[in-house]
């Protein structure tokens, strides 16, 4: 419980600015609420962080409930994927799923009482704190592809088809941002931009780090000769695999340093996924 409460928690605080942009006509987005789609209603997208997603109409793409159900009554139609995390997926006989349901379940941490004694609380929590972050932004991930497949999509094709150029741009970038900070401090115009530019920089990190998972998880299952998966699969095996990855000693945390700067360099050359350079 105590975890999925943290997850919850840090999802809110991560997706929040994504879903005052997302929240249109056609994505359905809540926070801390249910998500209903009725029968007649057609949608792009549909998302509750915190609350269960129940459809009876159309979802053009995907359907996303984090920390509850989804519901699919008899005659939703759901063109995209079903994904749960930290609930399931209820699925009616007559509720259609063109691709996949993805199930996602929250493993509790639990601490005995001769386990609690004898670790310092200082490190339970650095662990608890640690996998809770995690966890939260592979939330964070699954949300991001699902709401702005397009900019992923093309940040992480710009990566693969121009992994050089990307690297070097994102180097520079990296270089860049500590000077780009100090000139805004030095200036009186400058100073209330601070704010704007770390937020420019966090979504240019966050999404520099789902297209470098897509892409891993697209050559993982193309050299598994599974092909024509959806992104959604291909960012969650890819995110997980850069975890296992970043593991490794020394060269684990060097290997995802490189992918982080190469997508950053792809974000930056690719307009933050707007613009097709390639």
């Amino acid at each position: 419980m105590l975890k999925r409460t943290l997850i919850l928690a840090l999802a809110l605080v991560l997706f929040l600015p994504l879903a005052v942009h997302a929240s249109t006509s056609k994505n359905l987005v809540k926070i801390g609420g249910d998500v209903l789609i009725p029968r007649g209603t057609i949608v792009d997208r549909a998302v509750a962080i915190g609350g269960s997603v129940t459809v009876l109409g159309v979802v053009r793409q995907d359907v996303v409930s984090v920390g509850d159900d989804v519901i699919l009554k008899n005659g939703a139609l759901v063109q995209g994927n079903a994904i749960s995390i930290g609930g399931q997926v209820d699925k009616n006989p007559g509720a259609t799923v063109q691709k996949d349901i993805v199930i996602y379940a929250v493993p509790p941490i639990e601490f005995g009482d001769e386990q609690i004694q004898s670790v310092d609380q200082a490190k339970t929590a650095m662990i608890l704190w640690k996998e809770t972050s995690i966890l939260a932004f592979f939330v964070l991930a699954i949300i991001v592809a699902s709401l702005f497949t397009k900019q992923v999509g093309l940040s992480s094709y710009t990566m693969e088809k121009k992994p050089l150029a990307s690297f070097l741009i994102g180097l520079l970038a990296v270089a860049l941002i500590p000077f780009v900070l100090v000139l805004f401090l030095l200036t009186i115009i400058g100073i209330p931009l601070i704010p704007v530019l770390g937020l420019v920089v966090v979504a240019a990190f966050i999404l520099a780090y789902v297209a470098a998972a897509q892409l891993v998880g697209k050559k993982c299952l193309i050299a598994l000769r599974m092909r024509n998966k959806s992104m959604l699969i291909e960012v969650m095996l890819g995110f997980v695999l850069i975890c296992i990855v970043a593991m490794i000693p020394v060269l684990g945390g060097i290997i995802k340093g490189l992918l982080m700067i190469a997508g950053l360099g792809a974000v930056a050359y690719s307009a933050f996924g707007t613009q097709q350079r390639v």
